[in-house]
């Protein structure tokens, strides 16, 4: 087994043990969410809730049969950075945890089909009152000891007529007061006000200054407002106190705290909005990235998609099962369709990111993750595995040490989670962390260290200048740490998350730094749930984190050492090596193929001959040679032309076998073509499986007796052009060769003989030429070549060949060869 615990790794333990321990001890001064310490659990909170409705004390809907209900934590984000600025963050935790209740639980009641999934952070974005006039719904917000601090109820509102402002006490006489129902007045409004106020919100008005109340006419019903002013400025804020009364029932209640005037957060300066700018641009920037590589890799093939399935698997599964979680349970089959379109979507971007990460990663860094590929495969139970996941579980104690220093170093720090996650306070809080982890940290770490990082290294070399880039990540996206403030703090933490997930990478296995990030995304969100006092979720959190350091363990301890996982070699790896084997196989069968065919025309003072081959692939089945004769026949040249059935490997290793039988068998019969033919006919019948032929011409020049004898086995015509006439084509009969034997080919096989004389020109070709398309379907035809032969019959053979492929090549365009083309021309000198 191997040693584990190194002396480094000693180090870092003890290291990670002090980092925790201190996170531990100080977080109650530190993160905002100890000030949940003490409140009241949701389940008195939500006796408290139903209790209040059904008191006949608030205005309520007159059924709320329809009305689904959702639990939460409602986080006033402006209160926690005002009092994290003026007054430190451990001061700001006191204050928030005894005096001013900048966590409140929700409830909200809302009919199904009025119901909005938001995805936002509710401190900023989730107003305490509806959006929508014509929304209904009903909210609380108690307080850490039980008191309510918001109430509003919504109707829908047929009209809405305000009245003017009134005095303190009664309206002007000059004008008329509200309508209002029978026992309905406002004395009893203001009874009903200050007994809500006094017996359920527990605020002593006496210690507040009256505004000017206001009436309305809401629904065809009146109603008073009353608003109050604290007297002092508890924490240099004003306390501001609005009570509705409707029908002697409170349908509007809210206690509000406003800081100074003068009060400008850290969030509104220039660093922020420079980020938010740079943000769009950097989003748009990596996303265009991942596109080029995607297309060019995929179309290259190498990408490991099934990896990238894997893992993206992962991320739509976790996804969905978050979007569900902050949904709820109304309306399931609209829940349904966004967590399936809303999943499948962050699985599409999740599978292109991983694909094209990992196969780029392979590439710069072969082994970096060789460890993390053992999960897919199911290889946990092993040493690497286990070594690379407890690495991360330590470093993730370090960061979280590390983190809680540089909060509170800085004089005026202010700062929130990840501030997507609000929805961590429902009542599923574990399982949505969990999910939210493991699919913000699989395409957090893929997109902007694997896929960046690897890419490049591709083009340069210097780690200090990765180090650079890897900082600047951390500091445009520090992880959890976006809403931090002051700009010296928001630096400090990006440049310091940047340089800290840059060592991990550049050090360790991609696990490491997966879990490192995961974990700490867990941890830090997932810390408020002890002091909240939820210890179900809380064992949820702690059952998952056992989880993954048993995994660790036991994976250090297993008796396989993973030395094969290392020596993994991604599947499109093994297939882009196999494609370069077989192209190497093929290179050098098309080298083998080329010293078969003629390596030079022979040439005479009576003949000059001009050839040229260009198989469709590697290698053809097209055939060309020319036959010398010995032994009183140095006047005769053979020139054979054929074409095998099929193209590539297959085509090319038959041409070689006819090669050898032509040669063998011209020889034995030097004065007829035709029986040359059915001779190599014979041999090549006996050799080869049914259903492969050659077609194939075969004629001799005899300059002695100043004629051709050729004969025809299924092939293209011959093109003649005499001196004194147009070109000309000659297909004697006969069949290809390889279709029959004996009789039935030899019966089929005519000969025929034609004279020549200097200037004529005998053209032999394969129907790569004749049958060459364009993009319209056309093919080329012979009438072509008859044409192009008779416009340069005059010219040497070379040029003859020249001009034709050229013209042929010019009338396909960009369309692909689809077939060999061979020629061969014989000008008579």
């Amino acid at each position: 087994m191997k040693t584990f615990f190194r002396q480094s790794d000693w180090f870092l333990l003890a290291a990670a043990l002090a980092a925790i321990y201190y996170f531990a001890v100080t977080y109650h001064t530190t993160y905002p969410e100890a000030a949940l310490h003490g409140m009241i659990p949701r389940e008195n909170s939500s006796k408290i809730a139903e209790q209040l409705l059904h008191s006949g004390i608030v205005l309520t809907p007159a059924s709320m049969d329809s009305f689904h209900l959702s639990t939460g934590i409602y986080v006033d984000q402006n209160q926690v950075q005002y009092l994290q600025e003026t007054y430190g963050l451990k001061e700001a935790n006191r204050i928030m945890s005894s005096d001013i209740p900048a966590y409140n639980w929700n409830f909200t009641w809302m009919k199904a089909e009025d119901r909005n999934i938001r995805l936002s952070r509710n401190g900023q974005d989730e107003e305490k009152k509806p959006n929508n006039n014509d929304e209904e719904q009903v909210k609380l917000l108690i307080d850490r000891t039980g008191r309510p601090t918001h109430y509003s109820c919504v109707l829908q509102q047929r009209d809405s007529v305000m009245t003017p402002h009134g005095e303190h006490k009664e309206f002007p006489s000059f004008l008329r007061p509200p309508p209002v129902s029978d026992g309905f007045t406002l004395e009893s409004a203001r009874k009903t006000a200050a007994g809500f106020l006094k017996d359920v919100a527990g605020i002593a008005v006496e210690d507040f200054h009256e505004n000017p109340f206001q009436g309305n006419v809401k629904n065809n019903r009146p109603s008073f407002e009353f608003s109050f002013t604290s007297s002092g400025k508890p924490y240099q804020q004003t306390q501001n106190v609005k009570i509705r009364i409707e029908d002697n029932k409170v349908s509007f209640f809210d206690v509000s705290f406003q800081p100074p005037v003068e009060f400008q957060p850290h969030k509104d300066r220039w660093l922020a909005r420079l980020l938010d700018a740079v943000d769009i641009f950097i989003i748009l920037f990596f996303a265009a990235i991942t596109a080029i590589y995607f297309f060019i890799r995929f179309r290259s093939g190498a990408f490991d998609f099934k990896l990238g399935i894997f893992f993206g698997s992962i991320v739509g599964i976790t996804f969905g099962i978050m979007i569900a979680l902050t949904a709820g349970l109304g309306q399931w089959l609209i829940i349904v369709l966004i967590v399936v379109f809303a999943g499948g979507w962050y699985f599409f971007i999740s599978s292109v990111n991983v694909s094209v990460a990992a196969s780029l990663s392979h590439e710069v860094w072969p082994l970096k993750y060789q460890t993390f590929e053992a999960l897919r495969r199911g290889r946990v139970w092993n040493q690497n595995f286990g070594i690379s996941l407890l690495r991360g579980v330590l470093w993730s104690f370090i960061l979280l040490g590390v983190s809680s220093v540089v909060l509170q170093s800085i004089p005026g720090t202010a700062f929130l989670l990840n501030q997507s996650s609000f929805h961590k306070f429902g009542p599923n809080s574990a399982l949505f962390l969990i999910c939210a982890s493991v699919w913000t940290s699989i395409i957090y770490f893929h997109c902007f260290y694997l896929l960046t990082l690897s890419a490049i290294r591709i083009k340069i070399k210097s780690v200090w200048f990765i180090y650079a880039v890897g900082i600047l990540i951390g500091l445009i996206y520090p992880y959890v740490f976006n809403v931090a403030s002051p700009p010296l703090t928001r630096i400090l933490l990006g440049l310091g998350l940047g340089a800290f997930f840059t060592f991990l990478f550049l050090r360790y296995d991609f696990l490491t730094l997966i879990a490192a990030g995961l974990l700490t995304y867990v941890i830090q969100e997932g810390t408020f749930l002890w002091y909240l006092g939820d210890m179900t979720q809380m064992s949820i959190l702690m059952f998952f984190f056992v989880s993954i350091l048993a995994l660790g363990l036991m994976g250090v301890f297993s008796r396989e050492t993973g030395e094969d996982i290392l020596e993994y070699v991604p599947e499109y790896v093994r297939e882009i090596e196999n494609k370069q084997r077989m192209n190497r196989e093929f290179e050098i069968a098309r080298q083998i193929q080329s010293t078969l065919l003629c390596r030079s025309n022979p040439q005479s003072d009576v003949f000059e001959i001009a050839s040229m081959c260009g198989p469709a692939y590697e290698v053809g089945g097209d055939y060309y040679d020319f036959i010398t004769f010995a032994d009183g026949y140095n006047h005769k040249v053979g020139v054979v032309i054929g074409d095998v059935s099929g193209k590539g490997v297959s085509a090319a290793f038959y041409m070689t076998l006819v090669k050898g039988i032509v040669q063998t068998q011209a020889r034995i019969t030097p004065d007829s073509t035709k029986a040359t033919l059915c001779r190599v006919n014979d041999v090549f019948y006996d050799q080869i499986d049914r259903g492969k032929f050659i077609s194939m011409i075969y004629a001799i020049f005899d300059f002695n007796k100043k004629k051709m004898i050729m004969s025809r086995a299924g092939h293209n015509p011959v093109l003649i052009k005499k001196t004194e006439t147009r070109p000309e084509t000659h297909t004697p009969s006969g069949i290809a060769i390889g279709l029959a034997r004996g009789n039935a080919f030899s019966d089929s096989l005519e000969e025929i003989e034609v004279q020549f004389k200097p200037g004529d020109v005998f053209v032999f070709y394969t129907d790569g030429f004749s049958e060459a398309m364009n993009k319209q379907g056309e093919e080329y035809g012979e009438h072509r070549l008859a044409e192009l032969i008779q416009k340069n019959g005059l010219a040497p053979a070379q040029a003859i060949v020249d001009t034709i492929t050229k013209d042929v090549t010019a009338f396909v365009g960009s369309v692909p060869q689809h077939d060999d083309m061979t020629m061969i021309v014989v000008k008579i000198k």
